[in-house]
């Protein structure tokens, strides 16, 4: 993020710098799950997210030629844990909505809030399921 004045910044600036999931495992480390099925999960999701970055490349050239796929491999597990998933065309489609991901995910018992997007999919709804105090968490479903 370069724009000081960006109201995302504050955002990015929190995200996590690095991540320790799984898919970031070396060849050395991924010997030690070799009798599981991760290793292969891993492949399956290296693969997909691959051709995602593919599609990205193919509609916006500009991106890939200053993003590598070890970048966009690395920016899309950062924000990953970020998403919500939308039902979109018959597909699931990861949206982004900054500051709304600070919200707890919960149960259906302790959730005070739900989310949805409009019926035309431009908008993020986020709605209280009962009044919440000032300085409470926000726990989402």
């Amino acid at each position: 993020m370069t724009a000081s004045d960006s109201f995302y910044k504050p955002w990015v600036n929190v995200l996590p710098k690095s991540t320790e999931h799984l898919l970031f495992y070396s060849e050395e480390e991924l010997k030690w799950l070799r009798n599981s099925t991760t290793p292969l999960k891993i492949e399956y999701d290296k693969r997909q997210l691959k051709m995602f970055y593919d599609e990205v490349k193919e509609k916006f050239p500009a991106f890939a030629s200053s993003h590598s796929f070890g970048d966009f491999f690395k920016i899309y597990y950062i924000l990953g844990s970020r998403f919500f998933t939308y039902r979109s065309g018959g597909r699931d489609s990861p949206l982004l909505v900054p500051y709304a991901d600070m919200a707890n995910c919960g149960d259906f018992e302790e959730a005070n809030a739900s989310w949805d997007t409009s019926e035309d999919g431009r908008f993020f709804i986020l709605r209280a399921r009962v009044d919440i105090p000032k300085n409470s968490p926000v726990w989402s479903l």
